[in-house]
């Protein structure tokens, strides 16, 4: 398999899992806004997009604009197109797995059961900076590298 063929197969993987979590996360929040139509107005459940999710989205949005749709379209895509997907895909793949801690924290698995959820809650915050940076690092490492 050549390298763009590689990278195609990649972000592929990465969009797919990606949209797959974006539809789970959709009708969780579907299921939740049925439930509030039952309750009374003090009783409903506030329901919100994570900012973990947004992980999901950049991820998603890079993987298929950034990577898949230039290098299907060219035969024999350039030197700096292959750079450019090769980093975006890094970056990707980073931001999926920096999601995992995301979402836990926000949903308070590791602290914080008592407190009230905020988006973001202090340690997905903390979650979702380390994210970035590790994937931004990741980019600028990989493109250079390229």
């Amino acid at each position: 398999m050549s390298h763009p063929d590689t990278l195609v197969t990649a972000a592929s993987l990465i969009a797919g899992f990606g949209s797959a979590l974006i539809a789970f996360r959709l009708q969780r929040e579907l299921d939740i806004e049925d439930k509030n139509e039952e309750r009374p107005a003090h009783r409903r459940e506030r329901h919100w997009f994570p900012a973990s999710d947004w992980l999901i989205v950049v991820s998603n949005l890079g993987a298929l604009c950034f990577v898949v749709a230039p290098l299907v379209a060219l035969d024999s895509p350039p030197h700096a197109l292959l750079r450019l997907a090769s980093a975006v895909c890094c970056a990707a793949a980073i931001m999926l797995a920096g999601y995992i801690p995301s979402i836990l924290a926000h949903y308070r698995f590791f602290v914080g059961l008592h407190e009230e959820r905020t988006n973001p809650t202090f340690w997905e915050g903390v979650f979702l900076a380390l994210t970035a940076a590790a994937a931004a690092t990741a980019f600028v490492i990989s493109y250079r590298l390229g």
